[in-house]
């Protein structure tokens, strides 16, 4: 039985995984699924970051959501995001497209540029 704050929580999430699911090519099912390869991760991450960042969203909820992961697990994925902008502008275009808050990403030059995210993935499975 899930509680309400889950119910609330996949309702706020629900509109992440579909831009996320629609941009990356992976299923949702698969986003919130147990599959540990390093591109469903990536894409998994900056779900959490923008749930957890942007739309403060608490950890625990995302973890029960996302095939009941425990807190510390979303705690380390927003990290890893939040560490992987500052070098990877790559990781900033794929948090923009799926919190489509493309004023500010435009005006850092990261969204519109003409590098498209397919070559962005295209490029992460080339590297992983």
């Amino acid at each position: 039985m899930r509680s309400e704050q889950d119910v609330f929580t996949k309702r706020k999430l629900k509109p992440l995984l579909e831009a996320a699911s629609r941009e990356s090519g992976f299923s949702q099912a698969r986003l919130l699924g147990p599959d540990r390869k390093h591109l469903v991760t990536v894409w998994r991450h900056a779900i959490w970051y923008v749930a957890h960042r942007k739309l403060r969203i608490p950890v625990a909820p995302i973890g029960a959501i996302f095939n009941r992961r425990d807190h510390t697990s979303i705690l380390y994925g927003v990290r890893r995001i939040e560490g992987q902008i500052e070098i990877l502008p790559n990781i900033e275009m794929v948090v923009a497209r799926i919190f489509a808050f493309r004023n500010d990403f435009e005006r850092r030059g990261f969204v519109g540029t003409g590098y498209p995210l397919k070559q962005v993935r295209e490029s992460a499975k080339g590297s992983s």
